[in-house]
């Protein structure tokens, strides 16, 4: 028997949402990388060659992953019917912000500029991880690309969500004039 002060896990949170949730983040992150690389490769290859797969899925913003993982997003959404969704986005930037913090600190630590503060430099390393300049590809396809594609999936299954409850609504205004 647990003492009467301590906090049992499961009473707040059970494991199977626990599991879901990282289903969703793992689906949201890099299901719809590994998806966009299959569309890319296997299905959209042969028709937009090698640099029109370059422009879609390896140059920021994005947008084949952009598109992929709204398709994925509706899809489970529409599939698993689960909440769990709306919080695929929670893993992919904490990451983003850990890759945003080891930037900084590799950047600026060893020039001696750390007393500065955060604020004088982060123009610089939000151009690094969400600007269109090629220095920090690489940087945005470590870090960037998850947070894009876990917010686009989020952003489908909204949709979806949307569409189902309107449609919902619209059936039950129409049962109710006849």
């Amino acid at each position: 028997m647990p003492n009467e002060g301590s906090l049992d896990l499961e009473v707040f949170v059970s494991r199977r949402t626990i599991w879901l949730f990282l289903l969703h983040s793992f689906l949201a992150s890099l299901g719809v990388i590994v998806i966009s690389g299959l569309l890319a490769n296997i299905v959209l290859g042969p028709f937009i060659g090698t640099n029109g797969k370059r422009a879609l899925f390896l140059i920021p913003p994005f947008p084949g992953v952009m598109v992929c993982g709204a398709m994925v997003g509706a899809y489970c959404r529409k599939r698993f019917n689960f909440d769990y969704f709306c919080w695929s986005w929670f893993l992919p930037t904490a990451y983003l912000l850990y890759g945003m913090a080891l930037s900084y600190w590799q950047q600026y630590s060893q020039a001696g500029v750390l007393a500065n503060g955060v604020f004088q430099f982060f123009p610089t390393i939000f151009q690094r991880f969400f600007g269109l300049h090629p220095a920090g590809l690489s940087w945005q396809l470590e870090y960037t690309v998850y947070f894009y594609a876990a917010l686009t999936f989020v952003a489908g299954g909204w949709i979806i969500r949307k569409i189902h409850l309107h449609a919902l609504q619209r059936h039950f205004c129409e049962g109710k004039d006849e």
